[in-house]
């Protein structure tokens, strides 16, 4: 057995900077743990108290920014650095080359060089040439909104949210600004509404960090005026976006949980940073973005009247983010394999636009066959199945592609029950491109994707030659004879 990879997220949040960079490196430590990584969050000291909850993933506090100190703190090699940091660049992604397998940067300012082997940008609209000349023609470069790093309970809340946006009256506004509202924008947005007389029209629950700015004040005006419940360090984000009828926000990184959960927001600028995306999205019409608390109430007034308005942001935004940027980030952390003809095999997430080609696979006769289920699914079923299984935070669904051809799909299921990192495989090769080894390079895909899981193949009675497949991939039959198992 080999030990788990090790990755390590670099990045700092604190009562000045905020705590996006922070928040958006979780969500992939999220999916990396999932995953069977060893994963730990290092930054400057402060930024544990400016987080909402305690990460779930060790924290490695950091006196500086050097190379050095952040190699002391982890005390040997790992397989993968995440940098997450306005302040760090090439000069000190080459300095952690000495004890770094990979490095992949998460940046949305594209304004200085990075040396890194893969760089993740979530800004809507974003183009691989605005990074021409800043990173190293080798790397990898995952652009746009498809890749916002976004936790999976919002995913897990997406269908419900969406279900809501369908004209019905706006009660709930969710005002949330961001961990640290050093300007203490909130508390003047509170007063804002108040003699506007809006905060009679909602029931309004605000959300502020536990190092933002102004909380004194904003308990005060919770205990005065109706209608105002005030959440300091809220732990369930994706509960109270998906329970909203409408928000006013800053334009950071919450901005891609609301727009996953179609929640029609008012976008209040509040950061230089955040301009570029408030004005992409703007002017996709999945936001209103302001830059000042009197445009921030008269758009939201008029957002409150408009159903029609709302439901049409709210369809707008749903299809900026989808939620699952996290693993489509780990899917192209996978190695690549080869088939038996030496045809490049690789994962890439599958979307609602490969239903038609998965159900013609399903029905194959050769599918059947082997299939738990053996009646062929009608269309309806098929649509619905696969629905489910897109919006699933505990499913890795994949689509093998060899040579850029889609061949199959590789699907992993999160077994609960059976621990934090116990995944299913389950295998579906085109029925004309048997015998080409693709299977056997799904299987050495999966470990590349799941790299410390443990993984468990169901084989029904009599399917030989799946059998021998996972066996000769490293799968032992446990004392349920159908079941195998691959250990880490």
């Amino acid at each position: 057995m080999s030990a788990a990879p090790r990755a390590v997220l670099r990045a700092d949040a604190s009562s000045t900077m905020g705590i996006g960079h922070a928040m958006r490196c979780l969500a992939l430590g999220e999916v990396l743990s999932m995953a069977g990584w060893q994963v730990a969050l290092s930054g400057r000291k402060e930024t544990i108290a400016a987080l909402p909850t305690p990460p779930a993933v060790p924290f490695l506090p950091l006196e500086d920014c050097g190379a050095g100190t952040l190699e002391a703190a982890i005390g040997g090699a790992i397989d993968l650095l995440v940098v997450d940091h306005y302040g760090l660049g090439a000069e000190f992604e080459q300095d952690c080359r000495n004890f770094a397998r990979r490095i992949l940067v998460v940046d949305d300012l594209a304004d200085r060089a990075h040396d890194c082997d893969i760089l993740v940008d979530q800004t809507f609209g974003r183009e691989g040439s605005d990074y021409a000349g800043l990173v190293p023609e080798s790397a990898r470069l995952l652009m746009g909104s498809h890749y916002a790093l976004v936790r999976g309970q919002f995913l897990s809340k997406r269908a419900a949210a969406i279900a809501r946006r369908d004209g019905r009256p706006a009660r709930n506004l969710l005002i949330s600004l961001g961990g640290a509202d050093p300007r203490n924008t909130t508390v003047a947005l509170v007063d804002a509404l108040a003699a506007a007389g809006l905060l009679g029209d909602c029931c309004v629950t605000v959300v502020a960090g536990p190092a933002a700015g102004g909380l004194e004040e904003l308990r005060e005006r919770a205990e005065r005026l109706a209608g105002i419940r005030l959440l300091v360090g809220a732990d369930d984000m994706a509960t109270l976006t998906a329970e909203a009828d409408v928000a006013i926000g800053a334009a950071g990184s919450s901005t891609w949980e609301r727009c996953a959960l179609g929640l029609p927001t008012v976008q209040l600028v509040i950061a230089d940073n955040q301009r570029t995306i408030a004005r992409n999205l703007s002017a996709a019409g999945a936001v209103t973005a302001v830059e000042n608390v009197a445009d921030a109430v008269t758009a939201l007034r008029r957002l409150l009247a408009g159903a029609g308005t709302r439901q049409v942001m709210a369809a707008r935004a749903q299809a900026v983010c989808d939620g699952r940027g996290t693993q489509r980030v780990l899917a192209a952390l996978a190695d690549c394999e080869q088939s038996a003809r030496g045809g490049a095999l690789n994962l890439r997430l599958a979307e609602s636009a490969d239903e038609d080609l998965i159900l013609t696979w399903q029905r194959a006769p050769e599918t059947r066959r082997f299939a738990r289920n053996p009646a062929i699914p009608t269309p309806e079923e098929h649509a619905a199945w696969m629905a489910r299984r897109l919006l699933d935070p505990d499913c890795l669904f994949t689509i093998i592609e060899e040579d850029s051809v889609s061949v199959g799909v590789l699907r992993l299921d999160r077994m609960r029950d059976q621990g934090e990192s116990v995944w299913e495989v389950s295998i579906l090769v085109d029925p004309a491109r048997h015998g080409r080894g693709i299977g056997a390079g799904a299987l050495r895909l999966a470990r590349n994707l799941l790299p410390g899981a443990s993984l468990i193949a169901t084989v029904l009675p009599g399917n030989h030659a799946s059998a021998k497949l996972f066996e000769r991939a490293g799968y032992t039959a446990t004392s349920d004879a159908s079941v195998l198992i691959a250990c880490p």
